[in-house]
């Protein structure tokens, strides 16, 4: 049984470094909202909203994609240590184990992964950073669209606009900065 503790502990591991990837990666989109929203141009420039979309989206898919790489091999790692605790079990009163169980086939256990994700398919973590980039850019462009709105119902100057949205992606950026999956299921 010395397995378990041994599990646990580097699904632990597994589960912080995960964490600290996506806070990271919640800063990195929070600072690029930051970055962009001093230039004055934002308010009249839908170009330059767009790229901040295109890059806040790009955050979430690198993070996607180095958290999938640390899970492949966690799951790898996993597979192994699954089938050492089955040989254990499965000895025989002698000690012995048939020769055809007692090899781990990483080939094999690979094809059992591939029934669960194929390579075409969307990786193990987009699920989640998918809706989160979703919501964080769509929370942007509300919030655009609600300043731009209020200023041609109150006639703002294009400084006034600036400073209003300046200070609603202010509030959307420090939200951003937290360190929440978003799950739909």
């Amino acid at each position: 049984m010395a397995y378990k503790p041994l599990v646990k502990a580097k699904a632990d591991a597994v589960a912080s470094d995960l964490q600290r990837r996506l806070i990271r990666a919640r800063r990195e989109a929070a600072r690029k909202v930051m970055e962009i929203q001093d230039r004055a141009k934002l308010a009249t420039h839908a170009a330059e909203r767009e790229r901040l979309y295109g890059e806040v989206s790009a955050i979430y898919r690198e993070l996607a994609s180095g958290a999938d790489k640390m899970l492949r091999s966690g799951i790898d790692e996993a597979a192994k240590t699954g089938h050492a605790r089955a040989v254990e079990e499965i000895r025989d009163k002698g000690g012995r184990v048939r020769a055809s169980v007692a090899k781990f086939s990483e080939t094999r256990a690979r094809s059992y992964l591939s029934l669960i994700t194929p390579e075409n398919s969307t990786s193990l973590v987009a699920t989640f950073t998918d809706k989160m980039a979703t919501e964080d850019v769509r929370a942007l462009r509300v919030a655009f669209l609600d300043t731009f709105r209020q200023s041609q119902l109150e006639g703002w100057t294009a400084r006034e606009i600036h400073k209003r949205l300046q200070g609603t992606w202010d509030s959307i950026a420090r939200n951003m900065e937290g360190n929440r999956f978003i799950d739909s299921a």
